[in-house]
């Protein structure tokens, strides 16, 4: 089954049976589209592999190898309430950029996403900075732009540095 990914505050999606007002709107604003966007972002993986490439793809991005926070959503769920475009992301990694989409929907139909994950308990995943490290190094030197290069390099250093006191 194909999933999405939605980057999310993982503090606001505790999968809480009755969450309270304030608890549903923290949530639902991962969902809100800003004035200059016209698709929500989100990003579709079939398998472990394409998630982790993903998720080095938002790091790299951000230039950061911090945790990154996250909700997977099943593809029936998303289908069941609209269309997914197929766009190309703007990463530095080429290869994870043809995994992106936008939800081009009505906020109504977000906030019934949002909604809909809320009511099924959805929890958000915290991919830690120590795993993210590790995507990120598993990338090939080919597939990221050469701006960062020595960001990647430097990663790939703490990484192992990081690996060689798990050994200890």
């Amino acid at each position: 089954m194909r999933y999405f990914l939605r980057l999310a505050t993982k503090s606001a999606w505790t999968g809480a049976a009755n969450p309270t007002h304030e608890q549903r709107e923290r949530a639902k604003n991962n969902f809100r589209l800003r004035e200059d966007e016209r698709g929500l972002s989100v990003w579709e993986f079939n398998d472990e592999e394409e998630l982790k490439l993903v998720l080095a793809a938002i790091s790299c991005q951000r230039q950061r190898s911090g945790h990154i926070d996250y909700l997977e959503v099943d593809e029936v769920t998303i289908h069941g309430l609209g269309q997914v475009a197929s766009t190309v992301g703007q990463t530095p990694v080429t290869k994870a950029n043809s995994l992106h989409r936008e939800l081009c929907w009505s906020q109504q139909q977000l906030d019934a996403l949002a909604d809909t994950l809320i009511a099924n308990g959805k929890v958000a995943t915290r991919a830690k900075r120590s795993d993210v490290r590790g995507f990120v190094s598993a990338l090939d030197d080919g597939d990221v732009d050469d701006s960062l290069r020595d960001w990647l390099a430097t990663q790939r250093e703490k990484h192992a540095e990081q690996e060689a006191k798990k050994k200890r």
